[in-house]
């Protein structure tokens, strides 16, 4: 609205075939392999990636190209043939050129081919772990935060069950957090899922970027399932294992209590894993997903102390294991 003609943006769908292809063609061509995700927007020569760069960086750099004498489309393999009949490229600096001009991708999508290995001596600046914490410095910060309290919470379990022995590590009575905990964790694991399936803006707080986080290539396991969808898998397993350790026999129960310790294991080291992928290589920090994390990790707390509890154990009669 404020530049009207004077800005040409060209939406790329990345649903599409096409799309892909030229996505990919954009990857290799500025160099984003470690920077993949959405939205990404390509004005000139320049690539900013993510809802938190875009905002930021975006409107001073048409300031500063027009006053430049504006540029013209990306230099971008087959992106000519994919630009509609209005938005016609010319080369920079004609009369006809476009100023200044944007393609933004509206999906993740693989490059159509391996790109080279980019040499180590040639790494670009702005690019290394640290330079990716700048990137989200609060949210970043705020999973710093969780990824610490999640390793004190694991070293906390191992010296515990070093201190009593296995042995000591008895199945108490259920714990009756363990449901309200899991709930949750289901109310936030769906919500994820929704909008990793929907390809839908997430609502994010003050503090983070969920967005990048969300249509990253990590927003997939193997790229293919949903982290979501694996966080409903989770807690729901959380929830059925405790209902079951509370309504079954002292056998199955036990085994119910020592499979929750496992889940919540599990959850918890792979929490850790996706909350130190998101200040150290994708550079930024959901909210959501931290509050995963912490519900996962307290979980584990919960059904660690019903496990340890001192007196008699409530299950006579069983070996302990």
């Amino acid at each position: 609205e404020e530049h009207g003609d004077q800005l040409q943006i060209v939406l790329v769908d990345i649903t599409t075939e096409q799309g892909m292809a030229l996505y990919g063609s954009a990857v290799m061509a500025f160099g984003l392999e470690d920077r993949q995700g959405v939205p990404t927007l390509i004005v000139g020569d320049r690539a900013l990636v993510g809802s938190g760069e875009i905002p930021s960086l975006f409107p001073p750099l048409i300031d500063e190209l027009l006053a430049a004498g504006g540029v013209g489309w990306p230099e971008i393999p087959g992106l000519a043939a994919a630009l509609p009949p209005e938005a016609s490229p010319a080369p920079v600096g004609s009369a006809d050129a476009p100023l200044p001009t944007a393609i933004a991708s509206a999906d993740l999508a693989p490059a159509p081919d391996p790109a080279p290995a980019p040499d180590p001596g040639s790494a670009t600046p702005g690019d290394g772990p640290l330079d990716r914490l700048g990137r989200d410095p609060s949210g970043n910060a705020l999973a710093l935060v969780v990824l610490a309290g999640m390793l004190a919470a694991l070293a906390w379990v191992v010296v515990r069950a070093r201190a009593v022995g296995l042995s000591g590590l008895v199945a108490g009575p259920p714990a009756s957090l363990i449901p309200v905990l899991a709930i949750a964790g289901l109310v936030v694991a769906a919500y994820l899922a929704y909008v990793e399936t929907a390809a839908v803006d997430a609502v994010c707080g003050p503090v983070g970027d969920c967005n990048t986080v969300q249509q990253s290539e990590y927003a997939r396991l193997f790229g293919v399932l949903p982290i979501g969808w694996l966080g409903i898998a989770g807690y729901g397993a959380i929830l059925a294992v405790w209902v079951v350790g509370t309504r079954a026999g002292p056998v199955r129960a036990r085994a119910a209590r020592w499979l929750l310790l496992a889940i919540t294991a599990g959850g918890t080291a792979f929490s850790v894993y996706l909350t130190t992928l998101e200040p150290f290589v994708i550079g930024a920090t959901c909210a959501w997903c931290l509050a995963s994390a912490v519900l996962m990790t307290a979980c584990l707390v919960v059904a660690v102390r019903s496990m340890t509890a001192p007196g008699t154990d409530p299950l006579p009669g069983l070996p302990a294991v």
